[in-house]
């Protein structure tokens, strides 16, 4: 990271201490995600804590990725993000796949499981394009596998670009 004076937003203070490590990003609305090789900053003067996520588009773009290739069925959370990676409200999003409102709505909650063939579509949509190509030949094994503990997803950051980086740790 570039050399620059840091400035709190809480209290406009300019003693930050500064380090890289890992970050749990649950910001995404996902609580397995966990961001490698992340600047902190902590406020010295006030105790503020900020962090520093560079290329979060591409960042959303290679997390909805990896999640749509995994084997385990979608959680609540899951569907949200893939949502809202493709740009829909929760009404475009039922209209798309020919459901109503309440029912996403449910999906999402988790007050019922999303069905197979929607599990199938959403995972389709967000790897229509791209370098997954060759993932939407294995969508059919994707959903059916059935319910499986979720392992972390780790995501390093390394000269400013995102890559996977696969975890089996819980």
């Amino acid at each position: 990271m570039e050399n620059r004076a840091l400035i709190c937003r809480s209290c406009r203070g300019t003693r930050l201490k500064r380090k890289f490590g890992s970050h749990r990003y649950v910001e995404s609305g996902l609580s397995n995600v966990f961001l490698e090789n992340i600047e902190t900053a902590e406020c010295l003067e006030c105790g503020a804590k900020a962090v520093s996520i560079p290329a979060i588009a591409r960042l959303h773009e290679l997390l909805a990725r990896t999640i749509a290739r995994s084997v385990p069925r979608l959680s609540a959370n899951e569907i949200r993000f893939l949502r809202k990676f493709l740009g829909w409200s929760g009404k475009d999003f039922a209209g798309k796949i020919g459901v109503s409102v309440e029912t996403v709505s449910r999906w999402e909650n988790a007050r019922e499981a999303m069905g197979v063939p929607a599990e199938r579509l959403l995972r389709a949509l967000v790897l229509r394009s791209g370098p997954d190509r060759k993932a939407l030949d294995r969508i059919e094994d994707l959903a059916l596998k059935g319910a499986s503990p979720r392992n972390r997803i780790r995501l390093e950051l390394e000269n400013n670009a995102w890559r996977f980086e696969r975890d089996t740790a819980g």
